[in-house]
This record gives structure tokens, sequence and C-alpha cells, in this order.
């Protein structure tokens, strides 16, 4: 008669569970990362422009504001948005409208016209604005 001896047990990470949980944190970080990007608020800086240095450049105001951008080669934008001269005023005058504590930031290429920026400014005074920030970089940050 033959005695049954002890078995052996093999203990095993299955495989295929555990790359089921990598691939799933893949794909979740993956969808995660790709809506983080798309639903930015400040893809507005995608808009490729090197401000201007000063000396005393504070930090943006936290109050929600209009970004008129001025790139190198003059074209204006509004929120990211490319936008005429005529466009600009109007919808400066509804966002005033809509908010009479509107603050325009403008954002102007360093190599901008400065006729683009002084139609900027004068489009922002004709529409009532009194907050109007300059943005610009910290002197000897402006080579980052």
């Amino acid at each position: 008669m033959k005695i049954a001896g002890r078995r052996q047990r093999l203990v095993a990470l299955e495989s295929v569970a555990m790359t089921d949980i990598v691939l799933n944190l893949f794909i979740f970080f993956f969808i995660s990362f790709s809506l983080l990007y798309t639903l930015n608020a400040d893809r507005a800086h995608a808009i490729r422009i090197v401000l201007p240095a000063a000396e005393s450049a504070a930090p943006p105001p936290e109050a929600p504001e209009a970004r008129v951008t001025v790139t190198q080669s003059g074209e204006l934008y509004l929120d990211g948005e490319r936008i005429g001269e005529e466009a600009l005023g109007g919808e400066i005058a509804l966002r005033k409208s809509a908010d009479p504590d509107l603050r325009i930031s403008l954002r102007a290429d360093r190599q901008a016209p400065f006729q683009e920026a002084v139609r900027v400014l004068s489009i922002v005074s004709a529409c009532r604005v009194r907050a109007l920030d300059i943005a610009v970089v910290k002197e000897g940050d402006a080579d980052r």
C-alpha cells in the first residue's frame, strides 16, 4: 500500500490579475491627466510670448480677469482665443456690463509692435475699464 506524502503547493501570484490592475491604473491616470490638460483654464499660456522684464514685477492678482495677449507678430488673443480689434472692444464692453469690476491683464511679447499694445490700451480705456495690469517678468528671470 502506498502512503500519500505531503503535496507541495505552489504559491504563485496571478500575473493576469496583477496585469489587469496595472493596466486599469495606467488607463485611469492617462485619462485623468488628459482631462486636466483639456479642461485647464490657464491654456492661454499656450500662446508663445516672451514677457518684458521689470524691476518691480508683482505676482498676478487672484481676482478673475480677462487676459489680452499681443504676440510678436501683432496678433490679438482674448483669454486664449484669437480676436480682431473691433471684436475685442465689443467683448470687453460686454464683459464690463456683466462685471463692473472687470480687470484686464495685458500680456504683450517683448518683441511685439508697441503700437499694438497702445491700441489695446486705447480699446480698454474706451470701454472704461479702470483695472488694467501689464504682465511682466522680474529682471533676472527674463531668460527663463
